[in-house]
């Protein structure tokens, strides 16, 4: 059996936010996890970061794969995560310079 889950976030161009985070989303211990990311007509400072973080608790997060740096204006980029031991992951996009565009993300979890 296998789960997906997607959100669009529409980066506005007075945002006020550093971080963009999804929902923790409760894993139930799948052992593979994909994480994809498309980011569309970014402006401003092309320096953002893309990280996926995981927890037991769903409060305390830690990161579990290497940050991802968003450079250019368009992209896209996919996180492989096997053998998740976690409970809940939940992805953050740090904003820092981009002051608008489209970031989107799609998780997708797989059994065994």
């Amino acid at each position: 059996m296998s789960y997906q889950w997607k959100k669009e976030v529409l980066i506005e161009s007075q945002a006020v936010v550093d971080n963009i985070e999804s929902t923790p989303f409760h894993t139930q211990q799948f052992n593979h996890i994909g994480v994809q990311c498309i980011w569309k007509n970014l402006t401003g400072t092309l320096n953002g970061t893309l990280s996926v973080l995981g927890s037991n608790n769903g409060i305390d997060f830690d990161e579990v794969a290497t940050p991802v740096n968003v450079n250019t204006a368009n992209g896209n980029d996919v996180i492989l995560i096997n053998s998740f031991p976690l409970v809940f992951i939940k992805v953050m996009f740090t904003i820092n310079g981009i002051t608008g565009g489209t970031f989107e993300t799609i998780l997708c979890e797989k059994e065994g």
